[in-house]
C-alpha cells in the first residue's frame, strides 16, 4: 500500500470500509482499518445514500448531548455533543436527589407503575435475565468526589484555562481530564450546597434561578469542551478517561434540575418576586418548575422506580440497535471493472486503500469485495447499471434482521413510558411544548401534504419507468434498488449538468469564502480568520482545523467557529456542529470582551485531496452541508440572550422542531444562482461558473423533488404510526409489528412497492432517526423546516438574497432569540397566522 503523502490528512473512511479485497490481489490494510465497519450516516461526502436511506436531511443536524424526559439514551450509550437540555434517563445518572418526593395519595394497588413481579418478567424479555446486573452497570459511575473545601466555592469561569477551546486541559496528560472534570463537579456542588442553603431559607439578592443557570454554565465551561474532545480529539487513553468524567458530570446536573427543594424555591420566588424578574426570568423560572413536575422525580414511588428502571433499559436497547448496524459485516463480490462505475470519490478511496495511484486503472480479470454499508451502498446503487448487482447490494445493505425485535422492544418501552408520564401516546410526550399542537396536528398537516405530493410523484415515477425502459427493456417496474440509479440518470440527462464539472468551481478554500461573504452581507458582522493565533495560542486540536472570529460592526467579538472538515483517522463520518462554549450575559462579569463569546464547531468528513498539494474539491452537495451547518453556528454565535439556558440551537429548552429551522434556511442561499455568482470560481483558471451552468444547478434542485418529498413525507406519517398508535397495532403470526406498519404506510403513500427481503431485514432496522431522541416521534421536523423557510424566503430573500435589511429582520427575529422564545410566536410575528402553511414550498415543488 502506497505511504499516505504528509499533505494528506489521515482516511477516517478508511477505518470505516471494513472488507475490501481483491480476489488475487489483497493488500494488507493499515493497522487503522482492522475491525468491524464504522457505517456512515446520510447524505456525507456529497454522495446520496440509498433510496429508504435517503429519509430527510442528511444527519449533519446539530448534536446535542442530553438524553430527554422519557426518550431514553441518545444514539446508545454514546453521547455526541454540546448543550443541555439533559432531564432523565442519561446514561451514570441514576443518583437521586436530595429530598424523595413522598407517597401521599398513590395506593399501590394503581394500575399503572405499580413495581411487582409482572414488571420484573417485563424488564427480563426487554434486556435479558441479568436486567439487574445490566441497569447497574448502565449507571455506573467512576468519578470519586472529595468535599469541597470553602476556599473551592469559586466559580470556574475566571479560573485562567490553556488547550484546545480554553478548556483548562492539557492533552499531553491522560489523566487531565478526570482532573478537571473533579475540580469542576467539587466546585459546582459547594456552589449548589450554598444555593440550597438560600432557597430552603432566606433567599438571596440575585434571582435563585439566575444563581442556578449560572451553575449550569459552570458545569458545561467543561462539560461542552470534554464533549468537543471526546468527539473529535482525544487520543486514545483519554478516550477511555472521558466519558466517566461526562457521565458524572451529567449525572450532577441531573441532581441539579430534578432537586425538589431547587424546585420548591424557584416556584416560591416566582410567586413572591414576579413584579421584579425580567421576563427572560420569569420563562426561565416557569420551564425550570415544568421540568420537575414533569419527571419521574414529582412520580408517586412506585412509578418513580419502574419508570428509572425503563429509562436506562430503552439506553441498552438502543446501544444494541445501533451496535448490530455497526458490525453489519455483509460484502458484495463482483468484476473488479465494474469499479469504473462508481463516483470518482468512492474510486479514488479504493486506489488509496489497494495501493494504487490517482487515475491508475484497478486491476482487470478479478473479482473485488466491497462492504454494503452506507458509504459504498450510496455510490453503488446510483451508478452501476447492472441491476441484479444493485439489487444484491440493496437487500444486503438493509438486511440487519436482529434489529427486528429489538426495535419492537424499544417501541413498547417508549409506549409503557409515556403511560408513567401521563400521556397516551409516546408522540405526545415527544412533542411537548412543540410548534405543532400535538400529534394530530402533526399527522394531518403530514398526510395532507401527502395527498397534494403524491400525484406529481407518481408521474415523476413513471419517467423514470420510461428511462428503465429504454435501457434494460422488459418489466419497467420501479424497484427499491432502481430509483437512485434512474434518478441520477433521469436528472443528467434532462438537465444536461455534469455534476463533476459543479465540483470544479467549488474549491474548499472558496466554499468556506462563500459561506462566509454571505454571512456578512446578511447579518452584518465580520468573518476573520484567526487559525494562526489559535495555533500560537493553544487551541487548535489539528493542523487542519480553521478558527474563524465572528466580530460585529463595532469590532466586538460575538464568538469562534472551528471549522474541521477532513476526515480523518478515529474523527466520525457524520457532519455536525457542536457547541463549546455557549454565549450569554454572563452575571457580575466584567466587560472583558473574551468572556461572553461563543465556541461552536463545525465538523464534516470531507474527503481530501489524494494528491501532493492538491485542491479538495466540494460537491453542491458538500457545499450545501457546509452551509447547513453554518446555519446552526450563526443560531450559536449571534445568540442574544440573558441566561445560559436559553442561549443558542442548543438551549435547555430547545424544541427539536424549530432547530432545524436556521440550517435549512442557509441552504437556500447554498442554491440560488444569484448567491453561488458571487464566489464560485474555478480551482485552476479561476474564472466563475457560465450563468447557465448555475440556473441548471438550480433547477435540478426541484428535478424529482416531488419523489424525495413523497418519500420524506412517509416517513414522518410513519413515525407517528410507530408512536402513536404502538400497543393498537395487531401483527400476523409470525411478522413483524414494525415491518406490517412499515408496509402498510408506504403502500399508501408512496408509488413504489416494497419488496420482501429474502435475506431477513426491513429499511426500519437501520433507520437510527427511530433511535435518536432528538428526532423520535418528531421526524415531521425536516418537513416543518421545508414548510418555514419557504415562506421565510418568499417573504423576505426570493427578489434580492443578500438584501441587508431582511437579513437584519431575520437576525433579529429568529437568531437572536436563541432557545428563549415560544417558536410558535416569533414565527408568527415573522411571517403571521399562515407561518404553517405548505403552499409555497409545495408550488416550488410543481404540486
Amino acid at each position: 500500500m502506497a505511504p499516505i503523502s504528509p499533505a494528506v490528512p489521515y482516511l477516517a473512511l478508511v477505518c470505516s470500509l471494513g472488507i475490501i479485497s481483491l480476489q488475487t490481489l489483497t493488500p494488507s490494510p493499515p493497522s487503522s482499518s482492522l475491525g468491524t465497519p464504522h457505517v456512515a450516516r446520510s447524505g456525507v461526502r456529497g454522495v446520496q445514500v440509498p433510496f429508504r436511506a435517503r429519509v430527510g436531511y442528511p444527519r449533519e443536524r446539530c448534536v446535542r448531548s442530553e438524553a430527554s424526559k422519557g426518550f431514553g439514551v441518545k444514539k446508545g450509550s454514546r453521547s455526541k455533543g454540546g448543550g443541555s437540555r439533559q432531564k432523565e434517563g442519561a446514561k451514570g445518572s441514576q443518583r437521586r436527589p436530595v429530598k424523595k418526593v413522598e407517597d401521599k395519595d398513590h395506593k399501590q394497588t394503581s394500575q399503572i407503575g405499580f413495581w411487582d413481579q409482572a414488571d420484573e418478567e417485563e424488564m427480563r424479555q426487554l434486556i435479558g435475565d441479568d436486567w439487574q446486573e445490566k441497569l447497574k452497570s448502565e449507571s455506573a459511575s467512576n468519578i470519586v468526589q472529595q468535599p469541597p473545601t470553602s476556599s473551592e466555592f469559586v466559580n470556574p469561569h475566571v479560573i485562567p484555562s490553556y488547550g484546545p477551546l480554553r478548556l483548562g486541559v492539557s492533552p499531553v496528560l491522560a489523566d487531565s481530564h478526570s482532573v478537571i472534570g473533579n475540580i469542576t463537579l467539587k466546585r459546582c456542588i459547594g456552589y449548589m450546597q450554598e444555593i440550597l442553603t438560600f432557597a430552603k431559607n432566606q433567599g438571596t439578592s440575585k434571582p435563585l434561578i439566575r444563581l442556578l443557570d449560572e451553575v449550569l454554565a459552570t458545569l458545561h465551561t467543561t462539560l461542552d469542551g470534554f464533549e468537543v474532545l471526546n468527539y473529535l480529539y482525544a487520543e486514545n487513553e483519554n478516550k477511555e478517561v472521558l466519558p466517566y468524567s461526562l457521565d458524572e458530570l451529567k449525572a450532577f446536573e441531573q441532581e441539579i434540575r430534578l432537586n425538589p427543594d431547587l424546585a420548591e424555591g424557584v416556584e416560591r420566588e416566582l410567586n413572591s418576586k414576579r413584579d421584579i424578574l425580567t421576563p427572560e426570568e420569569l420563562i426561565a423560572s416557569q420551564k425550570w418548575i415544568n421540568d420537575y413536575k414533569g419527571s419521574s422525580y414529582a412520580m408517586p414511588l412506585d412509578r418513580q422506580r419502574k419508570t428509572q428502571a425503563l429509562l436506562p433499559t430503552l439506553g441498552i436497547l438502543s446501544s444494541q440497535y445501533n451496535s448490530n448496524i455497526q458490525e453489519h459485516n455483509k460484502t458484495v463480490t463482483f468484476p473488479s471493472d465494474i469499479a469504473t462505475f462508481l463516483p470518482t470519490t468512492h474510486q479514488s478511496v479504493l486506489r488509496f486503500y489497494l495501493g494504487l495511484q490517482e487515475g491508475q486503472p484497478f486491476p482487470k480479470g478479478q473479482n473485488m469485495t466491497l462492504p454494503a454499508n452506507n458509504f459504498f451502498a450510496a455510490g453503488f446503487l446510483r451508478t452501476v447499471p447492472y441491476p441484479m448487482l444493485r439489487k444484491e447490494m440493496y437487500l444486503k445493505y438493509e438486511s440487519i434482521s436482529e434489529n427486528l425485535q429489538i426495535l419492537n422492544k424499544i417501541l413498547q418501552t417508549r409506549y409503557s413510558l409515556a403511560k408513567l408520564y401521563g400521556h397516551e401516546t409516546y408522540a405526545d410526550l415527544a412533542m411537548e411544548n412543540s410548534i405543532l399542537s400535538g400529534p394530530e396536528e402533526a399527522k394531518s398537516l403530514l398526510e395532507s401534504i401527502s395527498e397534494r405530493l403524491y400525484p406529481k410523484a407518481q408521474s415523476q415515477i413513471k419517467i423514470l419507468e420510461n428511462f428503465k425502459r429504454q435501457t434494460e427493456g422488459g418489466d419497467s417496474t420501479i424497484r427499491d434498488w432502481d430509483v437512485e440509479y434512474y434518478l441520477s440518470k433521469a436528472i443528467g440527462t434532462m438537465s444536461n449538468l455534469d455534476f463533476e464539472k459543479v465540483r470544479e468551481y467549488f474549491p474548499i478554500d472558496i466554499a468556506v469564502d462563500g459561506v462566509r461573504y454571505v454571512s456578512e452581507r446578511l447579518f452584518g458582522v465580520d468573518i476573520v480568520d484567526t487559525t494562526k493565533q489559535g495555533f500560537e495560542e493553544g487551541d487548535i486540536w489539528d493542523v487542519s482545523v480553521v478558527r474563524l472570529n465572528v466580530r460585529s460592526k463595532k469590532n466586538e467579538s460575538l464568538g469562534y467557529i472551528y471549522l474541521d472538515l477532513f476526515e480523518r483517522s478515529g474523527k466520525p463520518t457524520e457532519a455536525l456542529t457542536l457547541r463549546a462554549r455557549a454565549r450569554y450575559e454572563r452575571m457580575n462579569q466584567s466587560p472583558k470582551p473574551e468572556n461572553n463569546v461563543a465556541r461552536v464547531v463545525l465538523a464534516t468528513s470531507f474527503t481530501p485531496s489524494m494528491q501532493q498539494g492538491g485542491v479538495s474539491l466540494l460537491s453542491h452537495e458538500d457545499l450545501r452541508v457546509l452551509f447547513h451547518e453554518f446555519g446552526h453556528c450563526l443560531n450559536e454565535v449571534l445568540s442574544e440572550t440573558e441566561t445560559y439556558s436559553a442561549a443558542g440551537c442548543f438551549g435547555v429548552h430547545s424544541q427539536s422542531d424549530f432547530v432545524e429551522i436556521p440550517a435549512v434556511m442557509m441552504e437556500r442561499f447554498a442554491w440560488d444562482p444569484r448567491v453561488l455568482g458571487t464566489f464560485a470560481t474555478h480551482y485552476q483558471t479561476r474564472a466563475p461558473p457560465a450563468d447557465k451552468l448555475l440556473t441548471d444547478l438550480a433547477a435540478s434542485r426541484n428535478a424529482f423533488a416531488a419523489i424525495k418529498a413523497q418519500e420524506k413525507t412517509a416517513f414522518g406519517i410513519l413515525d407517528q404510526e410507530y408512536h402513536s398508535h404502538w400497543e393498537n397495532e395487531e401483527t400476523k403470526e409470525g411478522g413483524s409489528k414494525s415491518t406490517e406498519v412499515l408496509r402498510r404506510v408506504f403502500d399508501k403513500h408512496f408509488p413504489v412497492k416494497m419488496e420482501n427481503n429474502p435475506i431477513g431485514g426491513s429499511w426500519e432496522t437501520k433507520w437510527t432517526h427511530l433511535i435518536d431522541t432528538t428526532y423520535a416521534g418528531s421526524y415531521y421536523t425536516y418537513i416543518l423546516a421545508e414548510i418555514v423557510t419557504a415562506n421565510i424566503w418568499n417573504r423576505f430573500f426570493a427578489e434580492d438574497p443578500l438584501n441587508a435589511e431582511s437579513g437584519r429582520k431575520y437576525r433579529e427575529a429568529i437568531l437572536a432569540s436563541g432557545s428563549r422564545d415560544d417558536p410558535r410566536q416569533l414565527l408568527k410575528g415573522l411571517l403571521g397566522d399562515d407561518f404553517l402553511s405548505p403552499d409555497s414550498w409545495l408550488e416550488g415543488l410543481g404540486c
